[in-house]
């Protein structure tokens, strides 16, 4: 995949618990702290995640890379430091049309591009006890409908024990891309929005 920088402004799913909380086989072999203008990108996949500034907020947007740019006709995720989960579609001039968003109730260095795998753990510092981390998984369960199983990636804000309460987080694969919520106790809740993605 050839990524370049580029800026970025889940009809729950019964398998989001399961997407955040790990299957056996991945365990995480690499952990990266991003820095604004960092990319991701996850091998065997067409996700592309970049590290982002956009309308003053650092966050972590992840879109489907097509040649040499975002995939026109499909779906972006975001989710800022603040909590803001963001849902969009590209447009074919690589521009995005923003179908969801809602918040919770540029440096002047090279940017490096990072090659992830399944199990690995990337996402940035927020405070010295929260951060915004990304983690990609693959979900191998059989009994999840088959639009969730494979490999995606799902990014939330956390301590380092368990997400936020009440929180926003975000999944995108080849297959679908979406904004998914944690309820009061740090469970997954029914409150969402899910797209699926063009073949």
């Amino acid at each position: 995949m050839h990524i370049r920088r580029v800026l970025l402004p889940v009809a729950l799913f019964s398998v989001a618990l399961a997407v955040l909380s790990v299957s056996a086989s991945a365990a995480s072999q690499k952990s990266v702290q991003l820095k604004i203008g960092d990319a991701v990108d996850v091998l065997g996949t067409r996700v592309a995640c970049f590290a982002v500034r956009s309308s003053g907020k650092d966050g972590v947007g992840c879109l489907l890379w097509g040649k040499d740019k975002p995939l026109a006709g499909s779906y972006s995720v975001g989710l800022a430091v603040d909590g803001t989960a963001v849902l969009s579609k590209i447009k074919a001039d690589g521009s995005s049309q923003q179908i969801f968003k809602r918040k919770p109730a540029a440096r002047s260095r090279a940017a490096k591009v990072y090659r992830v795998n399944v199990g690995d753990v990337f996402g940035l510092q927020i405070t010295s006890k929260i951060a915004l981390g990304c983690k990609v998984i693959n979900v191998a369960d059989a009994s999840a409908a088959p639009v969730y199983q494979g490999v995606k990636v799902s990014c939330y804000r956390a301590t380092a024990e368990s997400p936020l309460p009440s929180s926003l987080g975000v999944s995108i694969s080849d297959k679908f891309a979406g904004v998914f919520q944690f309820d009061s106790k740090g469970a997954v809740s029914s409150n969402g929005i899910m797209r699926t993605q063009p073949k």
